[in-house]
Order: structure tokens, then sequence, then C-alpha cells
């Protein structure tokens, strides 16, 4: 996969759908980068489907987000929501009882920066998906300030 010559120091991966791609391009990306010898780190902010693995709450997306970074970043940072039910986060989020806010995610994105020369950030669900009541991705991207790498399925239609 080839990169630009300048790389933003973080980026926003999401997608047309769920199950597009989303954490395959993350994942891909993330090794490219290391490759080039860049410490190269990726997050998932909002996680619905996860399970308690023994440590808490896990989502197969951000463990595999997790196992292609470098360093490795503490799970807690890397996936802030990891919610219960594999539903829309919005859903997911209040079957939990749990609030998703803007600070907590801003927050363990700039441990992530400061420990990276790229954070590969990624959506859930697709682009329109909402991430609560009041929040949606697009919120996400304007408070992290992300460039947006939208992932599409190539499909008849």
């Amino acid at each position: 996969m080839p990169l630009p010559a300048t790389l933003p120091p973080a980026l926003f991966v999401t997608g047309t759908d769920t199950g597009i791609g989303k954490t395959a391009t993350s994942t891909a990306l993330l090794h490219a980068l290391r490759r080039r010898g860049l410490r190269a780190v990726g997050m998932k902010p909002v996680a619905s489907g996860s399970e308690d693995l023994g440590q808490g709450l896990r989502n197969e997306d951000a463990l595999a987000l997790q196992a292609a970074s470098w360093p490795v970043p503490d799970y807690a940072d890397l996936n802030p929501y990891a919610l219960r039910q594999p539903l829309a986060p919005e859903l997911a989020a209040a079957e939990d009882g749990v609030q998703v806010a803007l600070a907590p995610i801003v927050a363990a994105f700039e441990r992530l920066r400061a420990k990276a020369d790229i954070v590969v950030v990624e959506g859930v669900g697709g682009w329109l998906a909402p991430v609560s009541a009041t929040l949606d991705q697009l919120d996400l991207v304007r408070a992290l300030k992300l460039p947006v790498l939208l992932v599409v399925g190539m499909r008849l239609g």
C-alpha cells in the first residue's frame, strides 16, 4: 500500500456500512506505517459487541487494532467505550447504562498521540451510525480534528 510522503498525525477510518472492511483497512494501514519505522497505534473509541474476557469487556476489532499497534497501547485508551451488545452504539450504550461522552475519548486520544507518530482511529458501524443520542461520528472527527478515510464496498449498483 503506497503511503503519501507526508502523513497527518492521526486519521479517522470509517465506512459506508458495518462489516465493510474498516478493521482490515485500519490494521493494514498500521502494519504499513510500522514497516516505515513509525510508531503507529490504533484506536476504537466506541465498540459494540464486546465480550468479557476476564479483564473486562473486549471488542474483537479493538483487539485487532491493539495487535497491529506499536507501541502496544493500553486497552482502556485504545477502546474507552466497550459496549456489550452487538447493536448500533447508541442502543448498545443505553442497554449497558452508559452515556458516551467526548471528554474521555479526547483524553484517551491525547494519551495515544503522546506515544505515537500516528494514530489510526476506527469508527463504529457506518458513517451515519449515531454514537449516542447527542453525538455522531462527525462530532468525534471534529473534536479530534481528523482527516477521514472512507472505506467503501466494491458492489454493483
